[in-house]
Parts: structure tokens; C-alpha cells; sequence
């Protein structure tokens, strides 16, 4: 079967996750698509732009989460990243939404930075999980990352002179000696809860529930300001 949707596509539900962003915070920045084969090139992740050591911006960081969590009956995202903290101890966490996550859904799963520094120092054996999982946590520093990405509907892939494509059998095919074509841009097919559409009403309500107004986002920081703010917290001792 070939791809169900085409190359360099957004799938409908993050488009309606934008609409009712836009709505409420009207220049908040959120990046879809990325050039870099992963869940983003899909067309299946959204990252919002928020710095989370930031106090104002955490703050609009946790009602969108918590709006999301209000709405996800309708919406059946699959996937949040982002960051807490413990004073001065970053606390990475994860909410889960669906299948193929595991339960429990709907809920912050987090461990904090001097946690999965000491399991990586302390154990050979857990060195190279907690090493990505630490990596992925201070990635998720400066942005909301929101996906409805399914593993197990990624396409084969190989590297082609040294470009990584994807591979997918075409409707077209000749029965008899079928075809097997590549592509670059695909990366993995939508599951069923990326078509969803209809709910960018019910999250402008939830939104406007927990701010209490529309927000004006000119004033945020950006990715650059983040970074400097980052490593003021750390000279200050935050521990990431």
C-alpha cells in the first residue's frame, strides 16, 4: 500500500491544534514541519515555542498542556514533552495519550535531572537509556512538543547516497511483479486519531478557561532568549 497521505503534508489534527493556539495566543510561534526525517517531517508533531524557565511563559506552557489534557476525549493526541521543576532540579516529564504510549494516560510522568544523572553515572548497564533520556529532556527545555506519532506505522527505510528514504508499496502495483518505490519525505503513515478534526472550538473554550483572556505572545522570549535564559539558570545552579 502506499502512503496515506502525500509528502511535506500536516495531518489535520495539528492544523486544528494551530487554529485554536492562534486563536488565543494570536503570535505565539509553533513549528510543524522539519526537514530532518523524523515525526515532524511525517506531518504527526507540533512543537510550541515556550521557554520553561520563563515564569510567565511556563505558565501559558501548563494551561496549554492542561487544556489539552481538558480536551483530549476529542482531540486523542498522542504525546507532550515538556519541562518542570523542583526548585532548582529540572523535572522532565511526559504526558501520554494513547496507544502505542503506555497507561497511565492523561497524566505527568517525569523523573528529575539529578535522578538520571546519578542512573547514568551508576550503572553501565543503564548508561545508554538514561544518556537518551537525559538528552531528550533538555530538549524539550525551550518548547511544548506535541505528536500523534504510531512506531509501528513507520515505513522501512535505508540510506540512499547518504540520504535516508522511505519505502512504501503503491496502489498501483503490478500483481505480478510488484514495485516497492522510496521517498524522502514520508517517513510513516497517520493513524486514524491524525484525521480528526472538529475540536478547535472545544480547545479555544478550554484555553480561554484556564487563561481567563487571550494572550499576546509578542513579548516572548523566542528560542534565543531561552537559551540565554537557560544559561543564566544554570550559572545560578539549576541543575538540567
Amino acid at each position: 500500500m502506499e502512503p496515506n497521505h502525500r509528502a511535506r503534508q500536516i495531518c489535520p489534527a495539528i492544523t486544528e491544534i494551530k487554529l485554536a493556539l492562534r486563536q488565543v495566543y494570536p503570535n505565539i510561534l509553533a513549528d510543524d514541519f522539519r526537514d530532518d526525517g523524523s515525526r515532524h517531517t511525517a506531518g504527526l508533531a507540533l512543537d510550541i515555542l515556550l521557554c520553561s524557565i520563563n515564569e510567565e511563559e511556563k505558565r501559558i506552557a501548563d494551561n496549554i498542556i492542561d487544556a489539552l489534557i481538558d480536551v483530549h476525549a476529542l482531540a486523542r493526541w498522542g504525546n507532550i514533552l515538556f519541562t518542570d521543576y523542583d526548585g532548582n532540579v529540572a523535572r522532565y516529564f511526559s504526558v501520554n495519550g494513547n496507544m502505542p504510549y503506555g497507561p497511565p494516560y492523561c497524566q505527568r510522568r517525569s523523573r528529575t535531572s539529578t535522578e538520571l544523572i546519578a542512573l547514568r553515572d551508576s550503572s553501565a548497564r543503564d548508561r545508554e537509556t538514561t544518556s537518551k533520556a537525559l538528552k531528550l529532556g533538555r530538549a524539550h527545555r525551550n518548547h511544548i512538543h506535541l505528536d500523534y506519532y504510531d512506531w509501528n506505522l513507520r515505513l522501512q527505510t535505508r540510506m540512499d547516497n547518504g540520504v535516508r528514504v522511505y519505502r512504501y508499496k503503491p496502489r498501483n502495483e503490478n500483481p505480478i511483479n510488484p514495485e516497492w518505490e522510496w521517498d524522502q519525505k514520508i517517513v510513516a503513515d497517520w493513524p486514524r486519531h491524525a484525521f480528526l478534526t472538529g475540536f478547535s472550538g472545544a480547545l479555544v473554550a478550554a484555553l480561554r478557561r484556564r487563561e481567563g483572556r487571550d494572550v499576546n505572545t509578542q513579548g516572548f522570549v523566542g528560542l534565543g532568549g531561552c537559551r540565554k535564559q537557560l544559561r543564566a539558570a544554570a550559572a545560578r545552579g539549576v541543575v538540567f
